[in-house]
């Protein structure tokens, strides 16, 4: 797998930076993807959602980087992974849905 297994997308809405990962996340990628995804975050902080929705392949180090962005104290991270997905099997899998709040779809903007 190469860091060209996975695309960043980001839009900045009023109030929320939206971003949209696809293809694979793994231990290839995943610090490429996190500096990608860091040069887009809002800087005051503020609402980052982030859609899994598209991701096919999520390792634990795809993990790790989401468990690290819910660390920003600035940041008020939620995660769209539908049920049934590759990313939400793992989400829930390492129990990081427990510490995240990962939702099936996106609220109404």
């Amino acid at each position: 797998m190469t860091p060209s297994m996975a695309t960043v997308d980001v839009v900045h809405t009023s109030g929320r930076t939206i971003v949209v990962l696809r293809g694979e996340l793994d231990m290839s990628n995943a610090d490429e993807v996190g500096r990608r995804l860091r040069t887009h975050l809002p800087v005051d902080g503020g609402s980052v959602t982030i859609h899994l929705d598209e991701v096919t392949y999520l390792d634990s180090s795809g993990l790790r980087l989401l468990a690290d962005l819910a660390q920003e104290p600035s940041i008020e991270l939620l995660v769209v992974a539908p049920v049934g997905g590759s990313a939400r099997q793992a989400i829930a899998a390492s129990r990081l849905d427990q510490h995240l709040d990962v939702r099936d779809e996106a609220p109404p903007a």
